[in-house]
């Protein structure tokens, strides 16, 4: 059997020249990143995604996992927008349509005070889309824990059920807490994270982040252990512990060895996937070769 790794691949930013770099480096296996909700809501969605899939397969290469497109961070997860929750749910068909096992999405916090953003709202997912609850959108937000489990249950519930009708498993991501932020973000408590799972029921795991656990929990591996075997996907890159650089495996400061040796313990057993901050640039294929050394690297840590 060959090895288990696999890279990300953002759909919106060069996807077609990032395909032929990823094969080219030897991976065997991607995920498909749609940060934008706005290509699920333009006609013609469906044609992509095949073209998509037909230019995937005739590389050699395999989708393993998606992200679905996902709300900014700072809106409380009791503001919903029409836009985005129709491109996760097309996401989930289109995840099937690519022949992926999960697709990975960003629980969100219930935020009960704190100061609202402020000027323009910029970033993913948020430019015009918030005129009725601008105030639905916080820079500092105080989280109520509890609410956020409850919301969030009710709003992927029905998510999943659809997937479980596709063969898709929606896959719930624990978020960083950074250190010089206050501001939480539900799944970086993990017993908030594994509650939200397990009410999901079937058509629900959990995909582990990397590089957001250490920036919440510096090393720890008791909460990548307590998720346990709930984690069908992961999420791997590499930190110093104060940003979410998404570097390649062993250019921040994480102990890989200690991490793959706890989700060794959790039976893990899927594939490592490389969720790096890159562009297509003139080296992108030196970069992407060195990303899979590393990831060849952790496989072996874990499969030894």
């Amino acid at each position: 059997m060959g090895r288990k790794t696999a890279v990300q691949i953002q759909f919106d930013k060069d996807c077609s020249a990032m395909l032929k770099a990823a094969a080219e480096a030897g991976f065997e296996y991607v995920s498909i990143g749609f940060g934008s909700y706005e290509g699920f809501v333009r006609e013609g969605w469906r044609e992509r995604i095949a073209a998509l899939r037909d230019e995937t397969a005739s590389l050699g290469l395999t989708c393993v996992m998606t992200h679905a497109p996902y709300y900014d961070l700072r809106i409380s997860a009791d503001v919903t927008i029409p836009a985005i929750d129709l491109s996760v749910s097309r996401c989930i068909e289109a995840t099937a349509m690519l022949g992926a096992e999960i697709m990975a999405i960003h629980p969100r916090g219930c935020y009960v005070s704190g100061s609202p953003y402020e000027g323009s709202v910029k970033g993913f997912n948020l430019s015009g889309l918030m005129t009725d609850r601008p105030g639905g959108c916080f820079s500092d937000g105080i989280e109520e824990l509890s609410r956020s489990v409850e919301l969030n249950v009710s709003y992927w519930k029905p998510f999943c059920e659809r997937a479980a009708e596709l063969g898709v498993l929606v896959g719930v991501e624990n978020l960083p807490r950074w250190p010089n932020w206050n501001m939480t973000f539900c799944s970086n408590d993990p017993g908030a994270h594994v509650e939200i799972i397990d009410c999901l029921g079937e058509g629900a795991c959990g995909v582990w982040d990397f590089g957001h656990a250490y920036l919440t929990n510096q090393g720890d591996v008791g909460p990548l252990k307590r998720l346990g075997s709930r984690i069908k996907g992961l999420h791997v890159h590499d930190n110093k512990g104060v940003d979410d650089n998404h570097f390649i495996p062993f250019d921040g400061s994480m102990n890989w060895q200690e991490q793959m040796g706890a989700l060794k313990e959790t039976g893990f057993d899927g594939y490592i996937t490389l969720e790096l901050a890159y562009t297509c640039d003139k080296d992108i294929g030196g970069f992407l070769s060195r990303a899979h050394s590393a990831a060849v690297r952790l496989d072996e840590m874990l499969r030894s």
